[in-house]
C-alpha cells in the first residue's frame, strides 16, 4: 500500500491527477491512497507536520492519528500486512510523512519525499524533533531548481545508525 500526501494548496484529487501514481499502482497492483489535508487559516489545504508555519488552527488536526486510522482500516479490511506500507509526499506532504514515520513508524516500511528547498525542518530546529520509535528507510528527492535560482538545498531526517535526528545543507 502506498499513501501519497499532497503539497500545500493542493488536494487529494489534484495530486492524484498530477503525480502519475495511479497508473503505476494499476500496473503493479498495489493499493494507493490519497488522503486530503484540512484547510488551514490561510485558506489552503495543508498537513500538520512539524514546524508548519502555514497551519495555524486551534486545535490543530492530528494527521498522525488520521493516518493510523487509514492504515488500521485497510490492514483489517484488505488484509494488508504491516511493513508493506509506504508513504510518499510532495513538499508539505513530505513534512507529514516524516512526522508519521517518527511518531508511528512501526507500520511503515519506507517513505520517499519529493520537493525543493527548506521544507523538512528549518535550521536549528532538528533537536526539537522527538526520537523515532523505530527505524524507517527514507529516500529524499529534490528538484535542484531552487538551488540554481539562488535558493539553498536543505534536508533533515532520522538516522538509524545512531538513533539521532540531523539536518544539513
Amino acid at each position: 500500500m502506498l499513501i501519497a500526501y499532497h503539497g500545500k494548496g493542493d488536494t487529494a484529487a489534484g495530486f492524484s491527477s498530477s503525480s502519475a501514481l495511479m497508473s503505476t499502482s494499476k500496473k503493479y497492483g498495489y493499493v494507493l491512497v490519497f488522503p486530503q489535508g484540512e484547510v488551514s487559516d490561510d485558506g489552503d489545504r495543508t498537513w500538520n507536520g512539524y514546524w508548519n508555519p502555514f497551519f495555524i488552527k486551534t486545535p490543530p488536526p492530528d494527521d498522525v492519528a488520521f493516518t493510523k486510522t487509514i492504515i488500521s482500516t485497510l490492514e483489517s479490511g484488505l488484509g494488508i500486512s504491516p511493513k508493506k506500507i509506504f508513504l510518499t509526499g510532495f513538499s508539505n506532504g513530505g513534512w507529514i510523512e516524516h512526522r508519521i514515520a517518527i511518531e508511528d513508524g512501526v507500520d511503515i516500511a519506507a517513505l520517499s519525499t519529493m520537493g525543493t528547498g527548506d521544507w523538512i525542518e528549518p535550521s536549528g530546529q532538528h533537536d526539537t524533533m522527538p526520537p523515532a520509535l523505530t527505524p524507517v528507510s527514507v529516500l529524499i528527492l529534490f528538484d535542484d531548481a531552487g538551488v540554481a535560482n539562488g535558493g539553498d538545498l536543505y534536508c533533515g531526517g532520522f538516522y538509524s545508525v545512531d538513533g539521532s535526528t540531523r539536518a544539513g545543507s
